[in-house]
């Protein structure tokens, strides 16, 4: 999973990665045996050698521009999971991007309409919301969308079932883990550019200690979330970022 691409190493935000080091990341994985496709695509059949599902949210400018373009150079695909209410306003696609993009053969799928904390919703406006991004992205792009992401990774029994009301097939979290072909609920693992290579390295080797590592990461923040709000620890994460 990646957000936002920039084009040089300006430290602007640990989300962002340098288009260098998207590059470096896609050519390690041919490196390695593994094919670079979108969520849909691994979701299917399981095909000879490992398969590496490759995510972008939010729907930046950058993922477009930088991004795609490295991709198509190697025959990779992604998929591109879109916030439908940022489309067309500063820094983000505008709709002709997001019909390209599918037309290129990349997945469009929903990252919600307005990004909110999906758990926080009354029921029917947590629908409204799912039905909104997925009926939006597929009047633009014509074609089904089977896929969406949690903003936050914020999720729930009760988000699930509106997501499948709303008509997705799958959905993506960012719970770390490895996905099985059919699967509908989809770990993810966020890199970034302070992402530690060699955990990468052997990620991509197919090794499974990492995602050990990983997963009790992601528990604790949970925890730590849970104890503190989301705010408060948005603003701790920020602060210790500024010592490292």
């Amino acid at each position: 999973m990646l957000h936002q691409v920039q084009a040089g190493f300006d430290d602007d935000g640990i989300y962002v990665m340098p288009a260098a080091a998207l590059a470096q990341l896609l050519d390690k994985a041919v490196a390695r045996g593994c094919a670079v496709r979108s969520m849909v695509e691994a979701r299917q059949e399981p095909t000879a050698g490992r398969v590496l599902a490759l995510t972008f949210d939010d729907g930046f400018q950058s993922d477009y521009s930088l991004a795609a373009p490295l991709m198509l150079d190697r025959g990779q695909s992604a998929t591109f999971f879109i916030t439908t209410s940022f489309v067309g306003t500063a820094g983000y696609v505008g709709w002709p991007a997001v019909r390209e993009l599918a037309a290129l053969g990349f997945e469009v799928a929903s990252h919600s309409h307005g990004h909110p904390f999906l758990s926080r919703l009354p029921t029917a406006a947590l629908l409204a919301d799912l039905r909104e991004s997925r009926q939006r992205l597929e009047d633009a792009i014509s074609r089904p969308v089977p896929g969406l992401a949690l903003p936050f990774g914020d999720g729930s029994r009760r988000v699930f079932d509106a997501a499948w009301r709303a008509g997705y097939q799958y959905v993506a979290t960012s719970m770390p883990g490895r996905n099985r072909p059919g699967q509908r609920v989809l770990g993810r693992i966020s890199v970034h550019r302070r992402f530690p290579g060699g955990l990468l390295d052997a990620i991509l080797d197919g090794r499974t200690w990492p995602l050990w590592r990983l997963g009790a990461e992601y528990r604790l923040k949970a925890l730590i979330k849970a104890c503190v709000g989301f705010d408060n620890y948005r603003r701790l994460r920020r602060r210790i970022a500024e010592y490292y």
